[in-house]
């Protein structure tokens, strides 16, 4: 008896466990449809879009630690930012003592358009948290910090596979180009006939 008990409560933790995940893939494709909204309402592309948000969560970043945040190229960075200081989202200026460094900061532009798309999503996070428990939302910081870190790792693993696979597919020796056996011997009696 106990044990079938114990197979129910196994069974219910599952459907429970799938049913986290399943919301988790959902609120995913949500958060995608608003990062889409935002980037058309932004005038910006993907890239540019999360530029703006790494620069949105600090006072302030240098164009290297924005590079390695968005995991692109020094040059490609000055790019991304030359675009968004055209538009008036992000501002450069030098940093005291090293002129030769810079540091990128949000703009009030960036900070009004960021509040008026994101402000009644982070509201509606709050107004939702208040139906839980501090204990609970303990659980549920802890859960999505832990889901953050395995999926950073899973990134991680997946990028060094692809790394170590290319120098394999160019080192792979090429080979030559050869005619299908059956497709050889009726090319012979077609030129043997054209022959005769």
């Amino acid at each position: 008896m106990s044990s079938a008990r114990h197979a129910g409560r196994q069974v219910d933790r599952d459907v429970l466990i799938q049913r986290v995940v399943g919301e988790m893939r959902a609120l995913s494709t949500v958060m995608d449809q608003v990062d889409a909204y935002a980037a058309d309402r932004f005038g910006v592309n993907r890239t540019d879009l999360r530029a703006l948000d790494v620069i949105g969560q600090t006072d302030g970043i240098s164009p290297t630690q924005l590079a390695v945040a968005l995991k692109i190229t020094t040059s490609a960075v000055t790019t991304v930012i030359d675009r968004l200081e055209r538009a008036g989202y992000v501002s450069r200026s030098p940093v005291a003592g090293d002129r030769r460094r810079t540091v990128v900061r949000a703009t009030p532009l960036l900070v009004k358009l960021g509040l008026e798309i994101f402000g009644r999503i982070v509201q509606s996070a709050f107004v939702d948290a208040q139906h839980f428990s501090n204990e609970q939302l303990v659980a549920i910081a802890d859960f999505l910090a832990r889901r953050r870190t395995g999926i950073v790792a899973v990134l991680e693993s997946l990028a060094a596979s692809s790394s170590q696979a290319e120098p394999a597919r160019a080192s792979a020796p090429h080979k030559a180009h050869q005619t299908p056996p059956h497709r050889a011997s009726a090319s012979a009696r077609t030129k043997r006939g054209a022959a005769s």
